[in-house]
């Protein structure tokens, strides 16, 4: 089982959880789970999420296991 947690950064608040069974990339799993995000929002992914700038284009890259949200209201 896989799971996605998307956090808030600057409240660490849970913004969203999913589980996944079985073998399936990051990105796939964030498809599945149908989490849309604010245009204006930055999003920090590990490199399990590879395609996701055909998505969203406010993306940066690192290589912790983490997806960190951070919202500009």
């Amino acid at each position: 089982m896989k799971t996605q947690v998307i956090i808030e950064k600057d409240s660490k608040k849970i913004i969203s959880s999913y589980f996944s069974y079985g073998k399936n990339h990051d990105f796939k799993i964030l498809k599945n789970s149908k989490t849309k995000f604010l245009s204006e929002t930055t999003i920090l992914v590990d490199l399990g999420y590879q395609g996701i700038q055909k998505t969203y284009s406010v993306i940066k890259f690192f290589k912790s296991q983490l997806i960190i949200l951070k919202f500009i209201l």
